[in-house]
């Protein structure tokens, strides 16, 4: 960052921040249509009881994520090609709420009082009341045969979906996938092959780690997946290299030039922010590893710090404390902001930030 750039950031108005994010909104590319990876997710968010609709009541996502232009016409032709068929009665009825059904009864009339299966259960008894048949609609469609065994087939598609935070793409995934691997082993490959780029680019790999471990514990390996959030949480505290961008961003600008107070003061203010000491573990980590402590072997603490930096602020022997006590339930952040903290601020002065 230059030294105009960081003056621009200090002083420009909030206004002209509005005017410039307003001039940028640009409108959502529709991407091309997204095939069985659009017909999956699709056929499974309509797979109970439902009714084709006018395109309006279905979620935008459908168009922005999958390209799926006209969903009444999408919806109509999963219905034609045997993947959608008329629902049950008995589903369709599950399908309204509870005092949908306490029409119904009071309709036959029957006793409307009870929770929905026992309510259920007594329309069930009157199916062909004409009270009952009047609810069924020859135009609700649930799941068929053919399309569960179609979900079944596209399964990876739901997972890829579920996941779509991981930032896997829908091509960065089968052309990985060979149509062999299992969903897991295909992401661990990808996630292996952006951590290497990460590395390449001189970065910690963090946010790749941290999808490792959701990963890891999805499938039920838990120690491996304990494993990778110490090594996380090594990162948080550990991890210096945007202390080390920051310092060498101050080291070019020299705060003297700046004769007016106050202007010397908002630039020192601006340093002592960024310089900030925020290495800390958040808080859903901490009660991730707490939570499968039973696997715990501080073998995992010594792999991850055989690798720590040579000018790490934190120590093996800190970092090991500090993940004990999560294990024993007496971690807090303030004491470990206080035994770090020397460390941190003798980093700084040894390379030249006097703030």
């Amino acid at each position: 960052m230059g030294f105009f750039d960081i003056l621009k950031n200090l002083f420009s108005s909030r206004s002209y921040s509005v005017k410039a994010t307003a001039t940028m909104v640009r409108q959502k590319e529709i991407p091309p249509y997204q095939g069985d990876y659009a017909k999956t997710v699709f056929l499974n968010r309509y797979s109970k009881s439902s009714e084709v609709k006018d395109n309006s009541a279905y979620p935008q996502y459908f168009l922005y994520e999958f390209g799926i232009r006209d969903c009444k016409e999408f919806h109509t032709s999963l219905v034609e090609e045997g993947l959608l068929s008329i629902a049950p009665v008995s589903e369709q009825l599950k399908s309204l709420k509870v005092d949908e059904l306490k029409i119904i009864l009071q309709a036959i009339p029957e006793n409307a009082s009870g929770k929905k299966d026992v309510l259920l259960s007594r329309i069930a008894a009157h199916a062909n009341h004409p009270a009952v048949q009047a609810r069924i609609s020859a135009s609700c469609y649930s799941i068929s045969e053919k399309g569960s065994e179609f979900l079944q087939q596209n399964s990876d598609y739901l997972l890829l979906y579920k996941h779509k935070s991981w930032g896997i793409s829908k091509s960065e995934f089968e052309h990985c996938s060979h149509g062999k691997n299992t969903f897991y082993d295909t992401v661990w490959g990808i996630l292996n092959a952006k951590l290497n780029k990460a590395f390449q680019k001189g970065e910690n790999g963090i946010v790749y780690y941290q999808i490792m471990a959701e990963l890891l514990e999805e499938e039920k390996k838990y120690s491996r997946a304990l494993s990778v959030m110490i090594r996380v949480a090594h990162l948080h505290l550990c991890d210096i290299s945007y202390l080390q961008v920051a310092i060498m961003e101050y080291k070019e600008h020299d705060l003297s030039i700046f004769r007016n107070p106050d202007t010397r003061q908002t630039m020192e203010k601006y340093w002592r922010e960024r310089m900030a000491f925020r290495s800390a573990i958040p808080p859903k980590l901490v009660q991730k590893i707490r939570e499968y402590k039973e696997y715990y072997s501080e073998d995992m603490c010594n792999e991850v710090c055989c690798g720590s930096h040579p000018d790490s602020f934190c120590t093996s022997l800190q970092f090991k404390q500090i993940i004990r006590s999560i294990l024993d339930d007496t971690y807090s952040a303030p004491l470990v902001e206080f035994m770090l903290m020397p460390q941190y601020n003798a980093y700084l002065k040894k390379n030249g930030v006097n703030l």
